[in-house]
């Protein structure tokens, strides 16, 4: 083991102490010995703090279960401004299956991690974990420990905002490689990543920034504009609580602009003008064109029922045009329209729940700690997003974020020439980030490489499907599989079919994700259920 000096030593040491368990499976003697040596690797730059043979939960998948961290540090903390106080570095969880298809996998993170999620290579839309079938995964928490995903205090620290825009993607890809050949004798065949969400944003990165770490590459929902959207989050609260009643103090209760019904009264305003272009009315969105006029819900003279005030259609219209300034430049696309109604719509990421002022949903959460520590060169740790930021004065501020955390470049010159293939897959019905944002992206890269576009990048709308899954029920499909096949075999994807269940009690049905632009229409005859009834066309 490497030595590392002082106060960042004596913690990893006693982690490494803490971290020994007895494996609870027999396993191959020679490949247990081999987990356990890892303790003594000489890792470059990092430390491992255990290693252990592990299974999954239902004691299948075999495997080394390896812990550790890149780049040890201590640095700025919010409780002492004037001197190293908090422990930093990208801490890492990665797995080895005695079984190994010789592939290994990043797995993307979320939020602003904080956390090292489980190794497993799971992303809620694939179904078996990827460590199941014999990749070996890492997953990373971007460079510090946070109190939850919402939690952006490490801002304090310049270091820590290199590490989580990016840096930490490259030197845990390097460790974890180096890793695998230890274990194993010899590196991967391929690598990939698979991230969703921030997950996807750092899948992107890895495009742009590290193309040699990677041959394919799946980002799913990517925050690749995150800063611009942060600043939609706050537009989107901020209309919210225009159209809010207000508590005792004149505060907005958030939760109580919409009422669930007039949630899915939204949503079924929207699905009505767009459902049926597809050649089938299935309660799906597939033009992602899809524009809507929240007017046409106005309440007339004496209405008051299956309608809107001018306050809430205003609010609506806010959510769909997206923030810009006075002059009209835009800041960041609105939201499309088809994720307003049910628990992971608008209720769970823009309104919440709670029944008092100064509650909001998951977009009001994350905004007000990435405003106070992350927007801007220097901390505002104690604003108030909601009542202070304004985007006509603090937008231009925030540049060096935008270097920091924006991917949306389109030089991906040293990617493509590496043979790296990517597939993008963004749902429809997606509460998060901006599907228009991504089409505007996908136009630029399309600019940058014409026709060879095609070749090793493709765009995919998912039907109806939430942020990172969810939604009106085709959110079970396998990008992962489909990256394979394009870098192993050359089987570019012409259509990734996505299947599920609009509701318990109701038969699955099947619909083909088409490479953008195209989109999925209805042959007009055979069963509306399955996707071999429906051809990817130009819309």
């Amino acid at each position: 083991m490497r030595s590392i000096s002082g106060f960042t030593s004596i913690l990893i040491l006693g982690l490494a102490g803490a971290a020994q368990a007895q494996s609870t499976r027999a396993t191959d003697a020679d490949f247990a010995e081999r987990c356990a040596a890892l303790m003594q690797a000489d890792l470059a730059g990092g430390v491992v703090t255990a290693a252990r043979m592990a299974t999954l939960a239902d004691g299948a998948a075999p495997h080394c279960l390896v812990q550790g961290i890149m780049a040890p540090r201590l640095g700025q903390g919010t409780s002492s401004p004037d001197g190293p106080s908090k422990v930093y570095g990208a801490g890492f969880e990665l797995r080895l299956p005695q079984d190994w298809s010789r592939r290994f996998l990043f797995q993307g993170g979320g939020g602003l991690d904080g956390a090292v999620r489980p190794a497993i290579g799971a992303d809620g839309v694939s179904g078996t974990p990827a460590l199941a079938q014999g990749f070996a995964v890492v997953a990373t928490d971007s460079g510090h420990t946070g109190v939850d995903s919402a939690d952006a205090s490490f801002g304090v620290d310049p270091q820590a905002r290199l590490d989580n825009g990016y840096n930490a993607v490259d030197i845990v890809a390097t460790g974890a490689r180096a890793l695998v050949t230890e274990l194993y004798g010899a590196g991967p065949d391929h690598s990939y990543f698979n991230g969703c969400s921030n997950g996807g944003r750092q899948a992107m990165i890895s495009a742009w920034r590290y193309p040699e770490h990677f041959d394919g590459i799946v980002s799913a929902a990517p925050a690749m504009d995150l800063v611009g959207a942060v600043v939609a989050w706050n537009w989107n609260t901020r209309a919210l609580a225009a159209a809010s009643p207000t508590d005792g103090n004149g505060d907005p209760i958030v939760s109580q602009a919409f009422t669930d019904e007039e949630l899915a009264l939204i949503q079924s305003h929207a699905r009505a003008t767009w459902d049926a272009r597809d050649g089938v009315v299935d309660g799906l969105i597939q033009d992602t064109s899809c524009r809507v006029d929240p007017s046409a819900l106005l309440c007339g003279e004496g209405e008051s029922n299956q309608c809107l005030s001018q306050a809430q259609v205003d609010a609506v219209q806010a959510i769909y045009d997206g923030p810009a300034l006075a002059d009209g430049t835009s800041i960041y696309q609105g939201l499309m329209p088809g994720a307003e109604a049910g628990p992971s719509g608008w209720r769970a990421w823009l309104l919440g729940s709670a029944q008092t002022a100064g509650q909001y949903g998951r977009q009001g959460t994350y905004q007000q700690d990435w405003l106070r520590y992350l927007a801007f060169p220097e901390p505002r740790p104690n604003t108030d997003p909601l009542r202070d930021f304004d985007a006509e004065t603090d937008w231009a501020q925030t540049t060096e974020s935008q270097e920091i955390w924006g991917s949306r470049s389109t030089d991906l010159d040293a990617f493509r020439d590496r043979g790296g293939r990517m597939i993008v897959w963004h749902g429809t019905g997606d509460p998060v980030f901006s599907g228009y944002q991504l089409i505007d992206w996908f136009a630029e890269l399309d600019q940058t490489y014409g026709e060879e576009r095609d070749d090793f990048a493709r765009l995919f709308f998912v039907p109806g499907v939430h942020h990172c899954g969810g939604g009106s029920g085709l959110g079970r499909f396998d990008p992962l599989q489909a990256v394979v096949d394009w870098v192993e075999n050359g089987q570019a994807p012409d259509q990734i079919v996505t299947r599920g269940t609009e509701a318990a009690g109701k038969a699955e049905r099947s619909r083909p994700a088409c490479p953008y632009p195209l989109q999925a229409r209805y042959t007009g005859s055979g069963d509306e259920n399955l996707a071999e009834n429906f051809t990817c066309e130009a819309p």
